[in-house]
């Protein structure tokens, strides 16, 4: 028999919806929809604000990683040392301009490797890379492209502003090819690689079961749910919501039309059910 554990009160749609919102303008700035993506869950609580948060968005996809409650820190331990270097000046981009920006690429460079020799970066895990803020002349704002070559000549000039082309009608649905087209800004990124940390996979037991039900309050009403805990599900096993999976420092609320299962490396994934035939 089953045993009943506490109650808990999931009461959070201002903070869902904010959660939302939030994640739409970034993608919508890049012209991107949120339908098209899976939903990357983190933090101690953010997986009990997930399947919410994929609804109003549309997505249907959620990834609950191994060690979420820590994923920020360990993003931090992973990641590169990286600094920008930069220097503005208003000039039409066209072939005028590549004496300039060979120019600013050439006093750009000592101070990138300066940077990076003085954090012990070896030279083999050093990478520049250049970038350009681009507009349309009269434009009140800039996009930032990558440099196309590898060289500062008029091949990577031609490439690098018929990047900025496609990007723009990409992001804004619309591009005046015609129109002229200036530089702004050019940009140095300097990158020093670091070792990564090996991920470990969790082994999946053969199969499992719901440790206990919890009464929980969800939008207008108390329910009894089964709650599993992380390690639980196991290989073929369906997960179906409602349920809640805990462990030690995060919670996942699996949303009544959301089926989860658990992947060979011992991440979970959800899909949402609502909506299929």
């Amino acid at each position: 028999m089953q045993t009943p554990l506490p109650q808990v009160i999931l009461r959070i749609t201002n903070t869902n919806t904010s959660l939302a919102a939030a994640i739409r303008v970034t993608l919508f700035e890049n012209g991107l929809d949120p339908s098209d993506f899976a939903l990357l869950s983190f933090g101690g609580a953010g997986s009990v604000h997930a399947c919410a948060v994929a609804e109003e968005l549309g997505m249907r996809r959620i990834v609950f990683p191994i060690g979420a409650s820590t994923l920020s820190a360990r993003g931090i331990l992973d990641a590169d040392i990286a600094h920008a270097f930069a220097r503005s000046g208003v000039r039409p981009f066209d072939a005028t301009a590549l004496p300039a920006i060979a120019r600013i690429a050439k006093d750009l460079r000592p101070e990138a490797d300066k940077c990076l020799d003085a954090y012990g970066i070896a030279a083999m895990a050093q990478e520049l890379s250049f970038a350009i803020d681009l507009r349309y002349k009269g434009q009140a704002f800039e996009m930032t492209v990558p440099w196309a070559t590898q060289a500062i000549d008029s091949t990577g000039l031609g490439s690098t502003a018929a990047a900025f082309q496609d990007e723009h009608e990409q992001r804004y649905s619309y591009a005046n090819r015609n129109d002229a087209a200036e530089m702004v800004t050019l940009r140095l990124n300097a990158v020093g690689r670091l070792a990564r940390i090996e991920a470990r996979d969790q082994p999946a037991p053969v199969g499992g079961r719901a440790i206990g039900n919890r009464k929980i309050f969800g939008k207008n009403n108390w329910e009894m749910i089964p709650v599993w805990r992380r390690e639980s599900p196991g290989t073929g096993d369906r997960v179906q919501g409602p349920a809640i999976i805990e462990e030690a420092y995060a919670t996942v609320y699996l949303a009544l039309g959301w089926c989860l299962t658990r992947g060979a490396s011992g991440h979970l994934f959800a899909e949402a059910m609502y909506g299929t035939p």
